[in-house]
Order: C-alpha cells, then sequence, then structure tokens
C-alpha cells in the first residue's frame, strides 16, 4: 500500500508541477521501501481489505445519492443554473468527482455553499475509512480454534520440556505451528505483544528454524514477541537471533529420588508432621473426578485463602479455581480430626519426564503449617509411585541481582512493576523450606526500552479471568 501511494504520488509530480524537495523525497522513501521491503512488510488482513471495498462503494454510493437529490433540490433556490433534473444533477456530480474538481453549479446562498462542501467531506470521509480499512495490519483473533487446540496438546505432549507445558494449551491461548517443524508455539496477544509461555514445543532438534518462523510470523503481524519463564537450554539460539535476555527468577525443582523428612535441615518440617500425626490429621490423593460434595468443600476452602491480604486468582502461568477444572484433576489434601479439608493441592501433568507439579495451593487460616504438611507427605507419596522430580514453580526475582537505584532504569522500572502483585520473599522462603535445587528462569525479548511495556502486558495476561477447560482434561495418571 505504502509503495502504491508513494508510487502515485511520484507519477504526479512528474508529469505536473514539480517541487524539486518533494520529488526527492519521495523517491528516496520509494527507494528505501524497495530495497529493505523485508523491514517494513507487515500483513494486510484479508477480510478489512473486502470491506474496505465495501464501505468505499458504499459510502460514494451514498453521497452520490444525497449529492444528486440535494443539488436537484437546492438547484430551485440556493444555486445556479436552476431547475436541474435528476439526471443532470448526477452528471453534475459525476464530473466534478464528488467535489474533488470544480463545480459546475455555483452557490448563491450560504445554504449552496454549505451543501457543496458537504458533498465534499462526506465523499473525503468514505475514502478515508475505506483506506483505512484496507491498509491497517492484520487484525488477529483473540482466541484458538478447538481443533488448533488439540494438535497443540497432542505436539506438547509428544514434546514436552517444563513444567508450564499444561498450561499451553489452556482457552486463553493461541497456537503457532511451524511450516517445516513438528512443533507449537503457545502465546497470547496484549497489545502489540506476543507472549509467549515458556520455550517453544519442537519434537526435532530443529529449535532455531522454529523459532525463525515465528519471529518471522511476528513481524508480518508488526508484533513484539517476548518469552516468558524460559529455561537455559536454547538462550544461545535466542542471542543468535539478537534477542536479549535478563533472569526473572527460579524454579524451585525437589529431588525426589533423595528426599526424605530425616534429611539435615528440616528438623521444623518433621515436627510439624509428627505434630500432625499426633492430633490425627490425615493426608488423601483423591482421583478424579471428585464428588460434588468434596468439591464443594475445596471451593469453600479456595474462598477462605483468596480472602486473605494479596490473594487473587492469576493467568496465563497458572489455572484458576473452578468446579470443572479442579473436578477434573487428581487432588492431594490434609483432613483434620473432624474430617473438615484443611489444604489442598492439584496435581497437574509436567512436560519434563518423571515430573510431578501442582497448579492450585489453597489452605484455611488455621492451622498453621498444614501446607507444609501436605508438602512433605505428597512428596514421600510421588516416590513412592516413581516420580523423580517435584516443581514447585516459579520464585520471582529469587537469585536476581536487583540493579541499583540509577543504575539501570529500564530493568528496575520492570522489576518495580512486578513485584507487588508476587509474594517475592514469602515464595521463596516457602519453597526453600524443601530443599529445592534452583533452576533460573529467564525473559526473552528484542528491545530493552520496551521492558516497561513487557512487564504491564504480562500483568494483563496474569489478571485476566480464563475460561476453563471444561472437558477433555489430560489428568496426572495415579496409583
Amino acid at each position: 500500500m505504502a509503495t502504491l501511494l508513494l508510487s502515485v504520488s511520484l507519477f504526479h509530480q512528474l508529469i505536473g508541477r514539480r517541487d524539486e524537495l518533494l520529488l526527492a523525497l519521495t523517491m528516496l522513501a520509494l527507494g528505501l521501501l524497495l530495497v529493505r521491503w523485508r523491514t517494513y512488510r507487515v500483513r494486510s488482513d484479508i477480510p478489512s481489505i473486502w470491506r474496505g471495498f465495501a464501505l468505499a462503494g458504499l459510502g460514494l454510493t451514498t453521497t452520490l445519492l444525497y449529492g444528486t437529490i440535494g443539488l436537484m433540490l437546492l438547484s430551485r433556490h440556493a444555486l445556479v443554473p436552476k431547475h436541474l433534473s435528476f439526471w443532470d444533477a448526477l452528471t453534475v456530480l459525476i464530473r466534478s468527482a464528488w467535489g474533488f474538481l470544480p463545480w459546475a453549479v455555483e452557490p448563491v446562498s450560504r445554504y449552496g455553499g454549505w451543501f457543496l462542501d458537504s458533498v465534499t467531506l462526506l465523499a473525503g470521509a468514505s475514502l478515508l475509512n475505506a483506506a483505512w480499512s484496507i491498509g491497517r495490519p492484520v487484525i488477529w483473533r483473540s482466541w484458538g480454534y478447538e481443533s488448533e487446540r488439540q494438535r497443540a496438546r497432542a505436539i506438547i505432549q509428544a514434546c514436552g520440556n517444563s513444567s508450564l507445558d499444561f498450561f499451553k494449551f489452556w482457552p486463553d491461548k493461541l497456537f503457532f505451528f511451524p511450516r517445516e517443524v513438528r512443533g507449537v508455539v503457545s502465546y497470547r496477544i496484549v497489545g502489540r505483544f506476543a507472549l509467549v509461555l515458556g520455550d517453544p514445543n519442537v519434537c526435532e532438534e530443529r529449535f532455531g528454524t522454529a523459532l525463525d518462523d515465528f519471529l518471522d510470523f511476528c513481524d508480518l503481524n508488526d508484533w513484539e514477541p517476548a518469552f516468558h519463564q524460559v529455561g537455559e537450554q536454547y538462550l544461545a539460539d535466542y542471542r543468535a537471533r539478537g534477542l536479549r535476555f535478563f533472569k526473572i527468577g527460579e524454579e524451585a525443582v525437589v529431588d525426589l529420588t533423595t528426599w526424605s523428612l530425616d534429611r539435615p535441615g528440616l528438623k521444623e518440617l518433621r515436627y510439624l508432621v509428627r505434630r500432625s500425626q499426633r492430633e490425627h490429621y490425615r493426608f488423601e490423593v483423591l482421583e478424579p473426578p471428585l464428588p460434588d460434595d468434596v468439591v464443594e468443600e475445596l471451593a469453600d476452602v479456595s474462598n477462605e485463602w483468596l480472602s486473605l491480604p494479596g490473594r487473587r486468582e492469576h493467568g496465563f502461568t497458572q489455572g484458576q479455581f473452578s468446579r470443572s477444572y479442579v473436578r477434573s484433576t487428581p487432588v492431594a489434601l490434609i483432613r483434620d480430626p473432624t474430617g473438615k479439608v484443611v489444604a489442598f493441592a492439584n496435581l497437574i501433568p509436567s512436560g519434563v519426564p518423571g515430573q510431578a507439579t501442582i497448579d492450585l495451593m489453597r489452605r484455611r487460616h488455621q492451622p498453621y503449617g498444614a501446607m507444609d504438611v501436605l508438602f512433605a507427605l505428597l512428596f514421600q507419596w510421588l516416590r513412592e509411585q516413581g516420580y523423580t522430580s517435584f516443581s514447585l514453580g516459579l520464585a520471582p526475582l529469587s537469585g536476581v541481582d536487583l540493579p541499583l537505584v540509577g543504575t539501570d532504569p529500564i530493568r528496575e522500572h520492570f522489576f518495580r512493576l512486578i513485584e507487588p502483585f508476587f509474594s517475592v520473599q514469602g515464595l521463596r522462603h516457602f519453597k526453600a523450606k524443601f530443599d529445592p535445587r534452583w533452576e533460573p528462569r529467564f525473559l526473552v525479548f528484542r528491545s530493552a526500552s520496551a521492558l516497561p511495556a513487557i512487564g504491564l502486558a504480562l500483568l494483563k495476561a496474569t489478571s485476566t479471568e480464563v475460561s476453563h477447560v471444561d472437558s477433555d482434561l489430560p489428568e496426572l495418571q495415579i496409583a
């Protein structure tokens, strides 16, 4: 579209009155577009193009009727020559190109002048609206088709690489499938940012090819890509494509093969477990589908947890409580001596072989240490089932050297944006109780200047309500 408009402008200047400066600037702009066309390509939206042509036709037709009838009526007292017939008025309007060329009539009153100006304004507005629709970048849908979600799910389960894989095919995600590689990129559009959850899932050793395809796809759509919570494995591939990254936290992973409450440093945890056993608290793991009465009790626990200061539901990187969702997943819970549920966590699949993980972890206000006991007993149970590791998820800003005030204002602003939305110190302290290994996680991006906007986009993505997958959820197989 830009090339076409510049070509028309150049042609008009060559055959008309020449302005040497304007002619030189037009030729320079056209030359840059032709030489560096790969830098300036953004896909047009095909439905918008057709809508633009339809708007142009409708607008000009409406203006044609308005102008013709107006000329015919106003020629009686506000225009000369007088008493135009319908066909005479139509001819005048077309020959004047809706007022963009000189009119063949003259106004004899202010009403006649206003009318002629209104015809030109109406036609111009119609053409500008049509031009905007024809030339606008692609408008992308904000949801994925069910067939795409099922295809993405199959690839993610076959090519797992992260404890976040379960959330990569949730309804808030869109899916990009590389052309020549069996793989998928799960992302969400917020503003002009394509927020990717974790690393792309690629089944073959061609991660770079899949990444190139996705980056090219983002360029075509005028999107700024950002990859959230990626591991160390593919950092060299990101760097080779001019992308930048920095550490945003650490994922806590418990080694179940060596897990034992008798390990040094777990004295307080041993005390809490033994006290709960003396007081007849019970640990259970329930398989789906859960009974309605249990689901309602879990909902009551969740509501009590959400009433605590600073607690809220999050999306994008984790799930949100819904009865249909929790009913479809295995749940580990603690009951007090009366049989009342005091804490629970639902188990979900991890893309890392031999690894288990959880999504929701909710508790009542009392008793103290119920969630600690739940995890300690859950680790023992999972080890007996043959699992080798357990992901406790990301501890934001854990292990991150925060920039000193005034030394790195862009990163400083990014961290200041996200810190109020996460219990940074609390998460690190809780997960450290279980003596995990800490695996670094990174944010990958193109431009440092976009970091504050990326931070806002991530906050919006994680704060948005998600429509849960109500059926056909993948279930963690438990014995």
